[in-house]
Order: structure tokens, then sequence, then C-alpha cells
């Protein structure tokens, strides 16, 4: 979950990055603003590493494209062997395996983008996001999956999965 959170950070942080130093397009084409921050003003990204994370973008596009569309292929094949008129075990194996190896691509192609994004940023810029992206996850977290607010861990309901305390936070006896 948390890859899948930081991958979203980065990925509004390079959809900004297209937008340019004269901010996203809608400003200039006279539409409603969208309401999304302007991450790259509240980093106060330089020209140069606004160019850094947009060749970033353009590069790994395709790369993420192609993986993402192999995953979804994964869990289709996965999805027709599982409910197959007659059920394979081996077959099942055999795709359970092809989409793990998917998955883990993905996984792969966004921590590394994410470390690429880290490489450019400076210190104060790396704080500033790791704030922001708090802040974000905060505001877009779902209220069935907090954890309780005074650290102690929630009780494993079915469905519910267990959360570790917040950082900085003990454990309640």
């Amino acid at each position: 979950m948390f890859l899948s959170l930081m991958a979203a950070a980065v990925f509004a942080l390079t959809a900004f990055a297209q937008d340019g130093p004269g901010g996203p397009p809608y400003q200039d084409q006279g539409k409603a603003p969208d309401n999304r921050p302007n991450l790259l003003r509240q980093l106060g990204l330089s020209r140069e590493q606004m160019e850094q994370v947009r060749r970033l973008n353009v590069e790994r596009r395709p790369v993420m494209e192609a993986a993402q569309r192999r995953f979804r292929e994964a869990n289709r094949s996965l999805d027709q062997a599982i409910y197959a008129d007659q059920v394979n075990e081996a077959e099942v194996q055999e795709r359970i395996r092809e989409t793990q190896l998917a998955q883990a691509e993905l996984i792969k192609l966004r921590a590394m983008n994410e470390i690429t994004i880290r490489r450019i940023l400076t210190p104060d810029q790396l704080a500033r996001f790791i704030t922001l992206r708090q802040r974000f996850d905060a505001a877009n977290a779902n209220p069935a999956r907090r954890p309780p607010p005074d650290g102690a861990m929630p009780v494993n309901n079915p469905g519910q999965r267990n959360f570790p305390p917040a950082r900085g936070r003990q454990r309640q006896p």
C-alpha cells in the first residue's frame, strides 16, 4: 500500500512537471482550475529539476504502460484459468507465477522511478515532498483502514487488515 501511495505521489509530481513553469495548461486556455495542488510550486523545483522530471516521465511512460499492460493481461489469463470449465491446477499455478512476475516488474519500475525522483530533489525539497505526501495520504485514507488514533492495534475483523502503529507512537498495552 505504501508503494502505491508513493507511486501516486510521484506520478502526480511528474504530471505536474509536464504542465511547465507557467503552471497548468488551464491557466492559458481559460478553463476552470482542477483544484489539484501545484506540487512544483510547493516544492520550489528549479527549471533544471522540472526538465529532469519531464525527461524521466517521457522515458518511463512507455515502459510503465507496457508493464501495466502485461500485468492486466496476466490477471486476465489467471482469471480465465481459474474459471475455466475444467480447472487445470498446473495452468493456474503457471498463471499465478506470471501474474507475480508482472506485478514484481511494476513494483520495481515504480520504486526505481521514486529513487530517481528522490535524487532530483534537494534534501529540503524531499522533506517538503514527504510532508505533502503524508497530508495527501491522511486526506485520502480510507477510514476503515486507518489505525486507531491512540496507536493501538485494531481488532482483526474479517476483511480488515491489521496496521502497525504510526511512526513515533508506541503500542498501547
